[in-house]
């Protein structure tokens, strides 16, 4: 496929098990490092502020059930990192090391649990 497909995530892999995800579902993805913001000073000229974030995959949607659902939860309860790494439509994989962050909601009539991951560090391509 081509670098420049785009589309619904393909799957997940949470420290080391793999979860199917929704097909009409990529997620958010910020892969960490700096973002910019541009200030203005008194005298009219500019500067540039730096801050470090993190990695972030938001509103995945997982294909599991509650056993899915408590292994994630364990993961968010045990509050230290894990490997995530998750494919792309184009069959590339982004990883990084993260935990689940946020509110870990399944839906009963979809069978999907929507929830966020974070990390320290960045994400990077595999």
């Amino acid at each position: 496929m081509a670098g420049n497909t785009h589309g619904a995530l393909k799957r997940i892999q949470i420290k080391g098990r793999p979860f199917a995800v929704s097909g009409e579902n990529a997620g958010n993805r910020v892969l960490g490092g700096r973002e910019n913001e541009v200030a203005k000073n008194g005298d009219g000229t500019t500067r540039i502020l730096q801050k470090e974030v993190t990695w972030k995959l938001s509103d995945v949607e997982i294909s599991t059930d509650v056993t899915g659902q408590q292994f994630i939860q364990d993961i968010a309860d045990q509050g230290e990192e894990v490997p995530i790494m998750w494919t792309l439509a184009n069959n590339d994989i982004v990883a990084g090391i993260g935990i689940p962050t946020g509110a870990i909601e399944f839906d009963q009539m979809t069978g999907l649990l929507k929830c966020t991951f974070e990390g320290s560090s960045k994400a990077e391509p595999v």
